[in-house]
């Protein structure tokens, strides 16, 4: 802070206008870094700043005891939804579109050294204030839905907070169902999932899967285009069950559930996969659930493209067997599952071709 310019040593001729200094290589680099430090404390403050205010904006949408922003939910106040709607409709999904941008530029700079980005933090809050103001509101969620091309474009680290956000923004929602007709949201549930790598995330099956009904009622157009991108992506997105003749004890012949896990026909035991100890990790558990769940709300409406992807990947008589085993006793939401599924097949299959 003492080096003014009148302080700094003259190092030019000595009669020469007072208007020429050169400055010292040494007093050259000060001022330099100095600058630098200006800078780098301005943007940790403004993050700082930034992050404080996101928090209160999304305490403020929903009544909870949480304090931990990233993990509160509780009960939505709505007239606290639309004020920060009003005031952060525009304001918030452009200041996500700037932050999304540095840090795909901070990424490619950077890409050998380690440590967490400098926007991590506040895209998290940015995605997690979109969400908490859309949470049981149709009207703040069709507000935000005219941002959905920037709030689907997350980079690699924020995939499950869009998907979540997109999630929350679409559930039984018929203000955005008759907007979306042209099927716009589907070129974004389209590029999450290029972006899932070959990863189960079961969080794109329960997109899917909101996206299929509306307060109960199937959709059939958008059964359609959801067969239309399983089908397309079958290898990547179903886990295929089946029923395999063994024996038991006895000697005597009966069906064993199996399901395959890998690409190379790999197959472990129904039972011991939904319990955990056949070694599949516990993402693939939650994962085959929601599908489960999707086949659930894909297969009403007499839906016969629905009904033949459905039914080659968990056929009527696994999810019959499944759902009578005792073996499935202590895990109720898988059986729940099959139940709800079972149900599908005998209300909407002609009579008499359910097989039990």
């Amino acid at each position: 802070a003492r080096c003014r310019p009148s302080a700094l040593p003259r190092s030019g001729p000595p009669g020469g206008p007072a208007s020429v200094q050169l400055l010292d290589p040494v007093h050259v680099c000060l001022r330099v870094c100095m600058r630098v430090c200006v800078r780098v404390c301005v943007r940790v403050c403004v993050c700082a700043r930034a992050w404080v205010w996101l928090a209160a904006q999304i305490i403020f949408c929903t009544s909870s005891a949480e304090q931990d922003v990233c993990r509160r939910e509780g009960e939505p106040i709505k007239i606290h939804q639309k004020l920060v709607c009003a005031q952060l409709c525009d304001t918030v999904p452009q200041l996500l579109r700037w932050a999304l941008e540095q840090q795909r530029q901070q990424q490619q700079q950077t890409a050998a050294s380690g440590g967490e980005p400098v926007h991590e933090q506040l895209i998290v809050r940015l995605y997690r204030l979109v969400k908490q103001s859309c949470k049981r509101n149709k009207k703040t969620a069709v507000r935000f839905n005219g941002y959905i091309d920037i709030i689907s474009q997350p980079t690699a680290q924020h995939w499950r907070d869009a998907a979540v956000t997109v999630l929350e923004m679409y559930r039984d929602n018929p203000l955005l169902r008759e907007r979306d007709a042209a099927g716009g949201l589907f070129v974004a549930v389209r590029h999450l999932l290029s972006m899932t790598a070959g990863s189960r995330r079961p969080e794109l099956l329960e997109l899917l899967s909101v996206l299929l009904v509306c307060n109960g009622v199937p959709l059939p157009a958008q059964q359609l285009i959801v067969v239309r991108l399983l089908s397309d992506n079958r290898q990547q997105l179903l886990l295929r069950t089946e029923m395999v003749a063994a024996k038991d004890k006895n000697g005597s012949p009966k069906w064993k559930p199996m399901i395959e896990l890998a690409a190379d026909g790999t197959r472990v035991s129904l039972k011991k996969f939904v319990y955990g100890v056949s070694g599949a990790p516990k993402c693939d558990v939650d994962y085959f659930e929601q599908q489960l769940m999707l086949f659930s709300n894909l297969r009403p409406g007499r839906n016969s493209l629905a009904a033949g992807l459905v039914q080659q990947y968990v056929s009527d008589r696994l999810a019959f067997v499944c759902l009578k085993s005792d073996a499935f006793s202590a895990q109720m939401r898988f059986r729940l599952a099959f139940a709800d599924l079972y149900m599908t097949y005998v209300v909407d299959s002609p009579r008499n071709t359910v097989q039990t």
